[in-house]
């Protein structure tokens, strides 16, 4: 049974919606239908794998063999892990070996959001922003608990004390 969704294009998105549509040659209610049916895949794909997660850990608890590989099993992630656009263009600039750094640095905090390697800023007005380094880089990232969201700020090359400090 179809159903009808009334939505508005925030104005930030509208240019970037149209330039899409017209290199489509959609219409923007198509590109969002698209985009809509795009992401409610991809958390249909999370909730199955966090289905099977559960499953999997109950047969640990208990015991149980879980296939071939289930030495090499890895623990889920309690956190879902959200980019910034800087972030997400900062990653791109990074030379590759950081890149591939930075890439394992971010899924880290999914699971862990306080690893012992990351240090908490000490900023009163910002609080819940955490530091990890990546040599001469950071990456700067705050812990939501309530929402269980760990959103990505920045990464960044080191260059004083002031590095963390003008991050949203």
């Amino acid at each position: 049974m179809p159903v009808t969704i009334s939505a508005t294009v925030p104005e930030g998105l509208r240019p970037e919606a149209l330039q899409v549509a017209k290199a489509r040659g959609e219409t923007i209610a198509d590109v969002m239908r698209h985009a809509l049916a795009a992401y409610l895949s991809e958390l249909r794909e999370e909730a199955e794998d966090m289905r099977f997660a559960d499953e999997i850990e109950a047969r640990i608890e208990r015991g149980e063999r879980c296939g071939r590989n289930w030495k090499n099993w890895k623990p889920r992630a309690r956190c879902r892990t959200d980019l910034s656009d800087e972030t997400t263009a900062a990653l791109c600039k990074l030379p590759g070996y950081y890149r591939a750094w930075a890439k394992r640095e971010i899924q880290s905090p999914a699971v862990s959001p306080r690893p012992a390697r990351a240090k908490e800023l000490a900023l009163k007005d910002r609080p819940n922003r955490f530091r990890t380094w990546l040599n001469q880089w950071r990456l700067i990232y705050r812990v939501d608990d309530d929402a269980r969201v760990v959103r990505v700020i920045g990464i960044r090359l080191k260059t004083g004390p002031e590095t963390d400090d003008d991050m949203e």
